[in-house]
């Protein structure tokens, strides 16, 4: 008997000294779970090639191919974004956004709303262009303030909702914290994928109550660690967005990609 207290008393005066985490397996917090997401999202140089098609209920308008890329600074939490569109395919005339080579630069960092600039393909010229969170892109169901993503999900409060199953399939209901946040509510839902959380749909509601759905599927782990989704579509009630991205790397590419400068002179292109 005698053995046996001493050997509780070793047990307890080693659980003393071990971390909480390693006694207790909390499960994660709202804020915790949507920091991890912002990680998964934010790698340091991203891209991507696809096609956007974008219907008007469900008349098929336009046909866009498209490569997006995205460079991550970590240590000033600034966040570039540029997409440049090719070869649209319009089954309407008569609108701007049908010239090819429309090419759009976004740079945003926590502390000011982003900086935007656009090529104008008639002018062969680079113009900075007043940021305005709720415009169409290539009146798609996209906003700009979709585009820089790993940032806006920062933008709101989070908790669980009430229906939120559990934390391995959460689903978390955010009000905004700043006024660059353009949507009166947010709801997100993830998918625990190993160490990470993946964002599967996310429901925004505007000031004016109006709603647009957003769905991801199909996840393949595009780099060690990053997950990237082959489809995503935004649905509201005047139509849908699809977007298809059969090619996504997370390679190293110079910052001079994402320069007001290179987007006149230099199209994007995934690298090898």
């Amino acid at each position: 008997m005698k053995d046996f207290h001493q050997f509780l008393l070793l047990l307890l005066s080693i659980a003393l000294f071990l971390p909480l985490p390693s006694l207790i397996h909390a499960a994660p917090t709202a804020a915790e779970i949507i920091a991890i997401a912002q990680q998964q999202l934010a790698a340091p140089t991203e891209f991507a090639q696809g096609e956007m098609r974008i219907y008007q209920h469900t008349r098929l308008a336009r046909t866009y191919d498209f490569v997006l890329g995205r460079l991550w600074d970590a240590a000033t939490r600034t966040e570039n974004v540029r997409v440049d569109f090719h070869s649209p395919v319009a089954l309407e005339l008569g609108d701007s956004s049908r010239h090819a080579d429309n090419r759009y630069l976004l740079r945003r960092t926590t502390q000011a709303p982003p900086t935007q600039w656009l090529y104008l393909p008639a002018l062969r010229r680079v113009r900075l262009t007043p940021y305005r969170p709720t415009e169409r892109v290539l009146t798609s169901h996209y906003f700009f303030y979709d585009l820089t993503w790993a940032l806006a999900l920062g933008d709101f409060r989070y908790q669980f909702a009430a229906t939120s199953p559990n934390d391995h399939t959460p689903i978390l209901e955010g009000e905004p914290l700043t006024a660059m946040a353009p949507y009166h509510r947010i709801r997100v839902t993830l998918e625990r994928h190993e160490q990470t959380y993946l964002i599967t749909a996310m429901t925004v509601v505007s000031p004016d109550a109006t709603e647009r759905t957003l769905h991801f599927a199909d996840f393949r782990e595009v780099s060690p660690g990053y997950y990237r989704p082959r489809t995503a579509v935004w649905i509201s009630a005047d139509g849908r967005t699809e977007l298809t991205f059969p090619h996504w790397v997370v390679r190293p590419a110079s910052p001079l990609l994402f320069s007001p400068a290179q987007l006149e002179t230099q199209t994007l292109v995934v690298p090898e």
